[in-house]
C-alpha cells in the first residue's frame, strides 16, 4: 500500500485500543453472564448450610421485610405449628481489615441461638480465627482409619469455637468481656473479635426493632 494510504499513528493506536477494550468488555460480560447464576446458587447453598448451624431445629422459614430505602432489612421468621419459634438475620460490622458479615439465629426473646460468619477478610492466623473450627482429627487417627479427611455421614455442620460462645447469650450480654459482656476476645485480635460481636448485635437490634415495630 502506498505511504499516502497508511493510517496515521495518532489515529491507528487509539483505534486499536478501542477494539481491544470492546473485545475485553464483551468477553467479561459473557463470562459474568455465565458465572453469575452459579455464583448465586452457591451463595444460596452456603446460606442454607449456615441456617442449619444457627437454627439447627429448623422449621418453616417465612421471609419478612422491615424499613425502607437504605434502611430496608430482610430477615426470616422461623415457625412451627403456626407459632413463631425464632428468627434468622444477617448482621454487619467493621473488623480490622474488612466488613464482617454474620448470620444469626435468635430465640423469641432475642437471645442468641447460633452464629455463623458468612464473610470476613481479616488478618490470616489472627482475625481469621473467628471462623476456626476445632478438630480432634490427627494424622495418627487418619492413618489408622479411626477418622477420615471428610465429614462423617450424617454429621452436623462444624461450628467455630469462637462463635459457639455466643449461644444462649441475651442481647445485653453480647459484648466482649473487656466491655462488660460475656464474649472472650481472641488474643491479638481484639478488633476482629469486636467486629463479629458488633455484627451479631447489629442483627439482634434490627430484628428486635422490626418485631417490636420500632
Amino acid at each position: 500500500m502506498p505511504d499516502s494510504f497508511k493510517m496515521p499513528d495518532y489515529f491507528r493506536f487509539p483505534l486499536v485500543m478501542l477494539v481491544v477494550t470492546l473485545v475485553s468488555a464483551t468477553t467479561l460480560a459473557l463470562i459474568h453472564q455465565v458465572a453469575e447464576p452459579k455464583i448465586e446458587a452457591q451463595k444460596r447453598k452456603n446460606e442454607e448450610e449456615a441456617e442449619k448451624i444457627v437454627f439447627p431445629e429448623g422449621g418453616e422459614m417465612v421471609e419478612k421485610e422491615a424499613g425502607s430505602g437504605k434502611e430496608k432489612f430482610v430477615y426470616k421468621e422461623v415457625r412451627k405449628g403456626g407459632k413463631v419459634v425464632g428468627y434468622i438475620a444477617k448482621g454487619k460490622a467493621h473488623g480490622y481489615s474488612s466488613t464482617i458479615e454474620v448470620l444469626v439465629g435468635l430465640n423469641p426473646d432475642f437471645s442468641v441461638k447460633g452464629v455463623k460468619v458468612l464473610f470476613q477478610r481479616e488478618t490470616p492466623g489472627l482475625g481469621t480465627k473467628v471462623e476456626e473450627v476445632e478438630s480432634d482429627k490427627t494424622w495418627v487417627k487418619i492413618l489408622t482409619g479411626k477418622c477420615s479427611f471428610g465429614a462423617e455421614p450424617g454429621a452436623k455442620p462444624p461450628v467455630a469455637w469462637f462463635t459457639e460462645q455466643y449461644r444462649g447469650l441475651k442481647p445485653d450480654e453480647v459484648r466482649l468481656k473487656s466491655e462488660g459482656g460475656k464474649v472472650d476476645g481472641i488474643t491479638g485480635s481484639t478488633i476482629s473479635s469486636r467486629g463479629v460481636t458488633n455484627a451479631v448485635r447489629d442483627a439482634i437490634e434490627k430484628v428486635r426493632r422490626a418485631v417490636k415495630g420500632g
